[in-house]
């Protein structure tokens, strides 16, 4: 599963990078990023990848689309993605070998087990998932290009985060949980970043921060984006500083699009994705 997911990420960025670097007009990016959801989304759940979503998907070609090029040439993107992944799944192989060392030494040998039944979503709900990103971020998008905002994506990613609950319920309690979440979150930023750390304390911060989102992510979603929000406006401190109020402003107001028009997908089409409540 890493192996697949590193690969469509890291694919993904360069596709974003090479956006970015055409220059293409505004709606152009926002329906690319769309498509992105919507593909990702279908794979996701079809192939059962973990976490569910295509959250980060969309990120990888968002933050890639919408970052300018700059000196980073696509190779230089390419080499650093790619090292990244075969960084990670090395870390994975040793982890595993040592885990594996240790209860053979322990003498604590699994039996060997059946095959897991699968998971798999039925057909219609992974339809459902995979057209409603694409409505979702679409329209996030367009609503926050027609605003004039400077961070189309942050309203996008946002829409599309509570479409994967299975119930209506559930993905309304997502949606108020990235609220929450996000508007405590920007707090914190304002916290952390208010002192402006310099490149190396920042990176060291940023990769703190990720350690303890994706630590809190399967447990409470909203508690991790306590870290999540400022990890992301992090990321563009890094090598684009700017005023940090307008920017939090910004984070605050997409995040209000992003929810609302998912909000609002979701309660229309609940007798779509629920006829059977109906014909109880």
């Amino acid at each position: 599963m890493q192996l697949q997911t590193s690969t469509v990420l890291v694919l993904l960025i360069l596709i974003g990078a090479a956006v970015s670097a055409a220059d293409l007009p505004g709606w152009t990016t926002v329906l690319a990023t769309a498509l992105v959801a919507c593909l990702c989304s279908a794979a996701a759940d079809l192939l059962q990848w973990a976490p569910s979503g295509c959250l980060f998907f969309v990120f990888a070609f968002a933050v890639s689309a919408y970052t300018p090029p700059g000196n980073a040439g696509l190779p230089l993107i390419a080499a650093t993605a790619a090292g990244s992944a075969v960084l990670t799944l090395l870390v994975t192989i040793v982890g595993g070998a040592l885990e594996a060392v240790t209860r053979l030494r322990r003498g604590d040998v699994p039996a060997r087990q059946a095959p897991a039944a699968s998971r798999r979503l039925p057909l219609p709900l992974i339809a459902a998932h995979s057209l409603a990103c694409l409505l979702a971020a679409a329209t996030a998008g367009m609503l926050s290009l027609a605003g004039g905002l400077a961070h189309p994506y942050w309203a996008m990613v946002t829409a599309i985060v509570p479409v994967i609950g299975a119930t209506t319920s559930g993905q309304l309690a997502r949606a108020t949980h990235r609220m929450i979440g996000t508007f405590l979150g920007i707090g914190v930023t304002g916290l952390l970043l208010f002192w402006a750390p310099g490149g190396a304390v920042l990176i060291v911060v940023l990769a703190l921060l990720t350690a303890l989102t994706e630590l809190m992510v399967a447990r409470n979603y909203g508690l991790a984006m306590l870290f999540l929000t400022p990890l992301t406006i992090g990321m563009m401190f890094l090598n684009h500083p700017q005023p940090l109020g307008p920017l939090l402003a910004d984070r605050a107001l997409e995040t209000c699009i992003g929810l609302s028009v998912v909000m609002v997908l979701i309660v229309v089409t609940h007798n779509l994705r629920h006829p059977e409540e109906q014909s109880g």
